[in-house]
C-alpha cells in the first residue's frame, strides 16, 4: 500500500502543475467502499484529489467528477437499456434516454 507522502507526490510526478503539460484535466474519481467513515480508499482518493487541485498552475483547470458506486450502485442493464445503448441519440425515445441517464452523466 502506498504511503500518504507517496500519494501527495503523485500529482507532481504526473506533471500536474506544469502548465505546458495540460490546460484542462478530467479527473474521474470512483468511490467503491460502502463505508463512509473509516474507509482507507476514500481517504487516499480524497488526498489525491486535493493534491491535484493544489498543484495546478494558474490557467489550468481540473474537471473533477465523483461516482460513488459503493453507496449508490448503478442499476443493472436491462433490455431497454441495451436497446437504447445501440440506438442513435436522435432516435431514442424518452424512456430510452431515461434508461441511459445514469451512464450518460
Amino acid at each position: 500500500m502506498m504511503a500518504l507522502s507517496q500519494i501527495r507526490s503523485l500529482p507532481r510526478l504526473m506533471g500536474i502543475g506544469d502548465s505546458e503539460v495540460f490546460t484542462t484535466m478530467k479527473l474521474l474519481e470512483i468511490q467503491s467502499s460502502v463505508r463512509q467513515d473509516g474507509s482507507v480508499s476514500r481517504a487516499l482518493s480524497n488526498e489525491f484529489v486535493q493534491s491535484c487541485q493544489s498543484c495546478r498552475t494558474a490557467g489550468a483547470q481540473i474537471q473533477h467528477r465523483q461516482r460513488d458506486v459503493g453507496t449508490k450502485p448503478p442499476a443493472h442493464p436491462n433490455a431497454l437499456w441495451t436497446q437504447a445503448n445501440y440506438t442513435p441519440p436522435e432516435a431514442r425515445s424518452p424512456e430510452m434516454t431515461n434508461a441511459l441517464s445514469v451512464s450518460e452523466n
